[in-house]
């Protein structure tokens, strides 16, 4: 998610990384969050290392937007996980 945020007078670009964990069932849960300057490997490093630090050991699958620094950050720290890449198409627009 993009966000523009306002510092006094001066406005920045945010990025709001988002883990969501889905339950066989299909309910979800937000897992992590996490504000960036910029979406990178280093962001979503972070917020992956975050949860290892919960406790996850293991994600069976992870669907995400095809995006590097997010796909780095996977083979990085969870290199056993299946990933899949998704294209949302803008029928409104």
């Amino acid at each position: 998610m993009h966000f523009t945020v306002l510092h006094g007078d001066q406005t920045d670009s945010t990025v709001v990384l988002t883990a969501l964990g889905v339950e066989l069932e299909g309910s979800r849960e937000v897992l992590a969050l996490r504000a960036c300057a910029e979406e990178s490997k280093d962001g979503w490093s972070c917020l992956l290392q975050d949860l290892r630090t919960r406790g996850v050991i293991e994600i069976d699958l992870f669907v995400t937007d095809g995006h590097e620094g997010i796909l780095a950050a996977i083979s990085s720290l969870f290199p056993a996980t299946f990933s899949s890449s998704f294209f949302l198409l803008n029928y409104f627009s």
